[in-house]
């Protein structure tokens, strides 16, 4: 199953355990119960990553790819925005951000690529002012 898929089942699961007939405890959680709870999963992750062992990895990458999609599932929710909005942000936000992948920038180094990142990211900075 490709990944697309399997995020629109984490979405389907989520939307049943906060629906008529789901789950009281999930139901019950907000954006604040449950930023907590990913702030928490990001730290596990964090500390797998640096355990180096790729399956203590993976499973907290898992939880904490939960977390995020719960949040993004309690914004819909409330109208406030949606998981579709937050990936074509992001995929926006990568592109820009590299102008030498995706533009006609060049960078033959790391160097060249940070500083083309960072100028890139000053300017969306400069331009919501």
């Amino acid at each position: 199953m490709p990944a697309g898929e399997k995020l629109e089942k984490l979405v389907g699961l989520v939307k049943t355990l906060r629906g008529k007939d789901g789950c009281p405890w999930h139901k019950a959680q907000t954006f604040e119960t449950i930023s907590e709870e990913a702030r928490k999963e990001i730290d596990e992750l964090f500390e797998a990553l640096k355990e180096k062992d790729d399956g203590h990895i993976k499973e907290e990458l898992g939880d904490a790819i939960w977390e995020l999609v719960v949040l993004a599932t309690i914004a819909d929710e409330q109208g406030r925005f949606d998981l579709e909005g937050a990936l074509d942000g992001i995929a926006a936000k990568v592109i820009r951000r590299h102008p030498h992948v995706f533009g006609g920038k060049k960078a033959e180094t790391v160097e060249d690529a940070l500083k083309l990142y960072y100028a890139a990211k000053a300017a969306e900075k400069k331009a919501k002012r």
